[in-house]
């Protein structure tokens, strides 16, 4: 099996997206989608990708015509009604707003794109990018403003291409095929469509010929020497001679000798290349619908040809067994003839060379079933028959080039890196890892691209809020930034809330924003978030989960976490009573400095609760906590003195 040549180019069409209205904050003096349309060719095309123009699939111009009835489905039929090449459609959304506060003259401007598979019809990840922009010049009014908007819009929308590029990069090309199927019964053909269809890696798949043919359907077990048939097989017409056929009458002697069966032809579009693709209809072949097929390289066409069920194997153990029948199997299959057989009159030496002959074509049938198979076991199968056999070298190393990929897939799955999983991609261009990695690739890209909207936003919001004390405008891009999943961000808006700054007071809401920053593992609001539960505020009181996101913090070095929740242990709130863990948690915030859990831990120490009772201990206890104001421990010691 040869690989398939290439892959296919991606064929792009650019248009707005459904309901694209020019934003009411800009005035409308420029095409707007001329200029994005033209960045993104641009971007596009320096990247490789063939742009077409909108044109290509008769749709109508939106800056003349009304472009809202461009929905996902009009699009992919004026594809299909165009019969042209066309992959993908990429639709852009414009977003704009001038900054609220007046003083600071910018503008907002956000690009959003997202790509419709025309043969699939599925929906690829969106992609989103942004820039603050000075607002024109006071007197900029005209051609002035309308280079202005043209030269921000015409940047963003190169800036949009370069994102999308890498996501195409990321995409799996696709293969497009010509299936071609011989001989098959309706319903052998409604099963081999819905197998295609389920493949993995499927992308779409076209019917370009239908037709009927009349194929004799001739019975492999026919006894040539009487010319007779000895049996029928399942769902087939046997062969009779013309005395029968004048018996069994003329008006179904047609039906007996030929049957209608389908010739069909696809055009099949797949993410497998033709190796993979054999693999899997080789599978086909072993789910009791037998064929064969044939793959012509130069012209991307698999020729799938039916074939009697006998000369199906439905596993590689079935196989060999065929190979190498048993003697039972031997002794039924012998002629029932009296004439001799010709291989009595065989010299040794004659014999010699026609079991040699046998045995050669044997390790042969197998061979080609082991590639066509194509995993490791099967490799190992044919050495453990054919240890010294003629293809004990290429099945070594096809055993050899599986394990080595193997083992680099999980070197490259231990590093989790986006330089690893191209290194993989670079280095195995036939690894049967590819497909994982590309997924991981684009993930890891999407992350990144993640992570700096994040820090984009939460720059901001840092400046309004550590800077200018601009708590309103803060809490905007806080949000923003929360949204995409900072953790930071997360927690300082709850900290807004609770502080009522850039807005009113909302415990709730509070509570709502500690509680995302404390499920992604930030310590400060997993201990205000226990604080909370423990007192009821925002949420409704429980000690249970008060004493959980108090563990939580305290295992990460929180002070107060650990007094609190050595607290909780003392009193059996929210868990049973346990003054060794308590004296264990008091420890912990005491060796921390926290006056109040030296001053308890001394309690425990003087009372011997979950410890030893030790006076000097608790002496000192009370006399550090002390030394810090704590008026308690002053009064423990005195009592403890006297």
């Amino acid at each position: 099996m040869q690989l398939s040549v290439a892959a296919e180019r991606w064929q792009i069409v650019v248009l707005p997206d459904t309901n694209y209205n020019t934003p009411n904050a800009l005035p409308a003096l420029a095409d707007y989608h001329r200029t994005i349309s033209q960045g993104l060719t641009i971007a596009l095309s320096n990247a490789d990708f063939d742009v077409l123009n909108l044109h290509y699939l008769g749709l109508p111009n939106c800056m003349l015509e009304d472009c809202s009835t461009l929905t996902d489905q009009a699009i992919q039929q004026a594809a299909t009604r165009s019969g042209k090449a066309v992959n993908l459609a990429l639709l852009y959304q414009l977003n704009a707003f001038k900054q609220r506060q007046s003083a600071a003259h910018k503008w907002y401007f956000s690009l959003s794109g997202r790509l419709l598979d025309l043969q699939s019809g599925a929906q690829q990840d969106a992609f989103t990018v942004d820039n603050w922009v000075n607002s024109p010049t006071k007197n900029c009014i005209g051609d002035c403003l309308s280079m202005w908007l043209n030269q921000n819009l015409a940047l963003l929308s190169q800036d949009l291409g370069a994102v999308l590029s890498e996501k195409l990069d990321a995409l799996p090309r696709r293969f497009q095929y010509q299936l071609n199927l011989h001989n098959f019964s309706s319903t052998e053909i409604q099963q081999i469509d819905s197998y295609l269809k389920n493949i993995e890696g499927y992308v779409a798949d076209l019917l370009l010929a239908d037709s009927q043919s009349k194929t004799p359907m001739l019975n492999q077990n026919v006894n040539h020497s009487s010319g007779q048939s000895s049996g029928q097989g399942s769902g087939q017409t046997s062969v009779q001679n013309a005395d029968q056929n004048t018996v069994q009458g003329k008006s179904n002697s047609s039906d007996q000798s030929t049957n209608q069966n389908t010739n069909r032809t696809y055009q099949y579009i797949s993410k497998l290349n033709a190796s993979d693709l054999g693999v899997k209809l080789e599978q086909l072949n072993q789910q009791s619908v037998p064929l064969k097929f044939e793959y012509d390289n130069t012209q991307r066409q698999f020729d799938i040809i039916r074939t009697q069920q006998t000369d199906s194997w439905e596993t590689l153990s079935q196989f060999i067994t065929d190979l190498f029948p048993s003697s039972e199997q031997k002794v039924s299959t012998l002629p029932t003839t009296e004439e001799p057989s010709p291989l009595s009159d065989m010299s040794p030496s004659q014999q010699l060379e026609v079991d040699t002959n046998k045995e050669s074509l044997r390790e042969l049938q197998m061979w080609q079933q082991v590639r066509s198979i194509n995993t490791p076991e099967s490799y190992q199968q044919y050495l453990t028959i054919w240890p010294q056999g003629q293809h004990f070298i290429p099945a070594k190393a096809a055993i050899k080039a599986f394990k080595d990929d193997s083992n680099s897939w999980q070197q490259v799955s231990n590093k989790k890196t986006s330089q690893a999983f191209q290194q993989y991609l670079t280095s195995h261009p036939t690894g049967n890892y590819r497909e994982q990695a590309k997924q991981q690739l684009a993930l890891l890209r999407e992350q990144q691209q993640r992570k700096q909207r994040q820090q984009e936003n939460k720059t901001l919001a840092d400046d309004y809020y550590y800077q200018q004390q601009n708590y309103p405008e803060a809490l905007y891009y806080y949000q923003q930034a929360a949204k995409l999943g900072d953790v930071s961000s997360q927690y300082l808006l709850g900290e807004m809330y609770q502080d009522a700054k850039g807005t009113e007071q909302n415990m709730r809401q509070a509570a709502a924003w500690y509680t995302q920053a404390a499920q992604q593992g930030h310590i400060k609001a997993q201990a205000i978030l226990g604080f909370m539960y423990s007192k009821g505020n925002g949420v409704n009181q429980d000690y249970s989960q008060a004493t959980i996101w108090y563990q939580k913090a305290a295992e990460q070095g929180h002070m107060n976490a650990q007094y609190n929740l050595a607290y909780l242990y003392s009193l059996g709130q929210g868990v049973i009573k346990d003054y060794q863990q308590a004296a264990h948690w008091y420890q912990k915030s005491a060796n921390q400095g926290d006056a109040d859990a030296q001053n308890s831990l001394g309690k425990l120490y003087e009372r011997g609760l979950g410890v030893n009772i030790d006076l000097a201990k608790a002496k000192n206890l009370y006399q550090q906590a002390a030394a810090q104001g704590n008026q308690i421990a002053q009064l423990n010691l005195y009592m403890l003195k006297n």
